[in-house]
């Protein structure tokens, strides 16, 4: 089943916020506040919904195709669609909400200084490493699928390029089924 939203606010998380035909809350990632959206509902609760985007079909004015190659499936980042200073309002009024809504505090909203590379700017990533049957799969979890890891590249644009370089070249030598690296199912690497 399909419904048409408006989208108002973003959530922690980064998914959009939006209310269905009934009043419920409905929760839709890569959404942007002011987009209109066609979307399929996924999980449903008394007083709240998940959904998937099914199709914008009134862009918001502050949404941008999002410049990550992984970003369709990656859980990494999830305000990319969004224009940057408008990434940056969304989580002010994020920690905002949180501080006045759950922890019941009177403040001004807090302003957010955001750094002056929107892209590149981490210099510490940690990475999950999943061995299949005859490879490893190395990245950052799907998008609300935390069991699944995408494998993700250099091409990353969360990592310095000098981290990104350094996992370029760990991904090319742990060797043919990632003997050169430890044992286990499951392993994690932080770069910095």
């Amino acid at each position: 089943m399909t419904e048409l939203v408006q989208i108002t606010a973003i959530a922690a998380g980064g998914a959009g916020v939006g209310r269905l035909a009934d009043g419920r809350a409905v929760f839709v990632h890569r959404t942007a506040p002011g987009d209109a959206a066609l979307i399929r509902l996924t999980e449903q609760k008394k007083t709240w919904a998940r959904a998937a985007l099914v199709h914008v079909e009134t862009p918001a004015p502050d949404r941008r195709v999002a410049p990550c190659p992984h970003y369709v499936r990656c859980g990494g980042c999830t305000l990319e669609h969004l224009e940057y200073g408008t990434q940056l309002a969304a989580k002010a009024q994020i920690v905002f909400d949180a501080l006045t809504r759950i922890g019941k505090l009177h403040i001004e909203q807090p302003a957010v200084i955001g750094s002056p590379r929107e892209f590149r700017y981490r210099n510490r990533v940690s990475f999950t490493l999943l061995r299949l049957a005859n490879r490893v799969v190395a990245g950052f979890h799907e998008l609300e699928q935390p069991g699944r890891v995408l494998d993700i590249g250099a091409s990353c644009l969360l990592p310095e390029e000098s981290v990104a370089a350094a996992w370029a070249q760990l991904r090319s030598s742990w060797g043919r089924n990632a003997t050169l690296l430890p044992a286990g199912p499951k392993l994690r690497l932080t770069l910095r």
